[in-house]
């Protein structure tokens, strides 16, 4: 029994999102810029920063990272539910407004790789490329996609 309830908890890993009929579990990254990019989400609007996190960005490239001319939905996908319940209750999302960051792979690379002496030139915050703070009906209105640059 222990190892179906794993199979089923790991499954979405392996496979992607899993379509829901209720609304959008994920949204749809079209990276046409000849680099790779790394995605990530912040929830704290209208905080004006990046963040970066404890956990490295670099360390779960398949989660956040989406390939030079290429599309993915697994940096902004929710395993657990549909981005609509998520603004609706205000529980993950507390304003209105989701923010997704564009980073440059190999800022955040080198960055991280030097995190234990950082330099001054090497602040992740530099690594932005675009922020995007969208909104539920920004999100409706751009079909659930988000298209860089």
């Amino acid at each position: 029994m222990k190892k179906l309830l794993f199979l089923l908890l790991i499954m979405p890993i392996f496979f992607g999102c899993i379509l829901s009929d209720k609304g959008h579990n994920s949204i749809l990254i079209v990276n046409n810029s000849e680099n790779d990019i790394y995605v990530v989400h912040e929830n704290d609007y209208p905080d004006t920063i990046f963040h970066h996190r404890w956990m490295g960005i670099s360390d779960n490239e398949y989660q956040t990272k989406v390939k030079a001319n290429s599309s993915s939905d697994g940096p902004l996908c929710l395993y657990w539910d549909i981005w609509e319940t998520e603004f609706a209750y205000k529980t993950i999302i507390p304003s209105d407004t989701l923010i997704v960051f564009i980073l440059n792979v190999d800022s955040i690379d080198l960055w991280e790789n030097e995190k234990l002496s950082p330099k001054k030139e090497q602040n992740p915050n530099n690594a932005v490329l675009k922020r995007y703070d969208l909104s539920l009906n920004d999100l409706k209105k751009m079909n659930w996609t988000i298209t860089y640059p």
